[in-house]
């Protein structure tokens, strides 16, 4: 009879760990509570301001417009949608893009949304799930696994204040593992 860890040890477990350490909160003005906020390659094109949150996927409106995309692609199962002030709307359909980000490609079916936002993009659960990924509000980033090794998006807290009514403090850079210093336009 097998016991547990005999299971253990004869599976194949990839050395594919994921650690965030304090050291790479360096240059975020702590403590704080904002959203995390990247920006991803959506169809080709750099999609800046998407939050990345436990919810579900969504892209607006204004967005695939600013993005060439037609809303005849979007197929039209509209969807009650509640937002964060309880108020239900309908989706205007869902719609699959293919995401690239750090060599990992995936087709992801959006939630089409007509509703004003400070984002171009919601990234959720399914997207999060989908990557493997694990994302730290409290480091700014998301780490996830590629065929190279773990690699990370870092978010920019200059960009998180600028959107966020009230928030005045400013972290321009952000600070590596390697002591390396990348600002909020060096996203990589």
């Amino acid at each position: 009879m097998l016991k547990p860890a005999d299971l253990v040890s004869t599976r194949h477990v990839p050395n594919d760990t994921i650690i965030f350490k304090e050291q790479e909160t360096s240059g975020i003005h702590k403590p704080h509570c904002d959203p995390l906020v990247i920006d991803l390659i959506i169809r080709d094109l750099e999609v800046v301001r998407v939050l990345i949150d436990n919810t579900f996927n969504v892209i607006f409106r204004d967005t695939l417009q600013r993005m060439y995309i037609k809303l005849i692609e979007v197929v039209t199962t509209p969807k009650p949608l509640t937002g964060f002030s309880f108020i239900t709307s309908m989706t205007l359909g869902s719609i699959k893009l293919p995401v690239l980000e750090k060599e990992v490609t995936k087709i992801v079916v959006f939630a089409v949304v007509n509703n004003l936002a400070i984002y171009n993009v919601i990234m959720g659960t399914p997207w999060i799930n989908a990557m493997k990924a694990v994302p730290s509000r409290y480091h700014m980033g998301i780490k996830f696994p590629t065929p190279n090794g773990i690699t990370s998006i870092w978010g920019c807290q200059k960009t998180v204040v600028a959107l966020l009514p009230g928030r005045t403090e400013i972290a321009t850079d952000h600070h590596d593992l390697y002591g390396k210093t990348k600002t909020c336009e060096d996203n990589s």
